[in-house]
């Protein structure tokens, strides 16, 4: 109960206080090309966000209501043009089987999910050397068994056969990986991010 509660009290920071969120970096130029590790970090619509951007532009009215029903106060608006955003870098959508901010949103601006299909924010990636599994981070003349390797990604993934552990030991993403974020958040030494494309807004 306690954690609903706070979970709501975020809602509402987030949706009066949006200057508390850092906004993600302005896009390269093509003159000064992102290296992987530098991409800029871009922001999602909510699940079932109308793909064409000038579609769900006209049908949102910033009502808020769907950042208000979210749960786990995970989407916000970066003032009041933006309308409702999330950020898989900063909190984790968790893709909840009744999607409440789609119940909640009454223009059509949100849409339900056809059956069985998922939303897509991005794609996560794995940063090599930070991941426990990396040869780099193994004890020197130890040999590592592949039981002893750390599986908290592919263990905590709520979707099955997203994230494997290859050859190597390291995670790798399958093209049917949301983005969602859950990943991101229970890596301990924080190997993987999500790339999301970046939005103008």
């Amino acid at each position: 109960m306690g954690a609903m509660v706070d979970n709501r009290l975020q809602a509402f920071s987030n949706l009066l206080d949006p200057k508390a969120l850092q906004v993600p970096p302005a896009a390269p130029t093509a003159q000064q090309p992102a290296t992987p590790a530098e991409r800029p970090r871009g922001l999602a619509r909510p699940p079932g966000a109308l793909k064409e951007a000038k579609k769900f532009e006209k049908a949102c009215t910033r009502c808020a209501d769907c950042i208000v029903a979210c749960p786990y106060g995970v989407l916000f608006q970066m003032g009041p043009r933006s309308g409702p955003l999330l950020d898989p870098n900063l909190n984790a959508c968790r893709v909840c089987p009744d999607t409440p901010c789609i119940e909640a949103c009454e223009t059509g601006a949100l849409r339900k999910l056809r059956k069985k299909a998922k939303p897509k924010f991005g794609m996560a990636r794995l940063k090599p050397d930070l991941c426990r599994n990396h040869a780099s981070r193994q004890p020197a003349g130890v040999k590592v068994s592949r039981s002893s390797l750390c599986k908290i990604c592919v263990r905590e993934c709520p979707e099955d056969k997203v994230i494997s552990l290859g050859k190597d030991g390291l995670p790798a993403f399958a093209k049917n990986c949301t983005g969602c974020g859950q990943c991101v958040h229970v890596c301990p030494t924080q190997a993987i991010v999500v790339d999301v494309p970046v939005m103008r807004f």
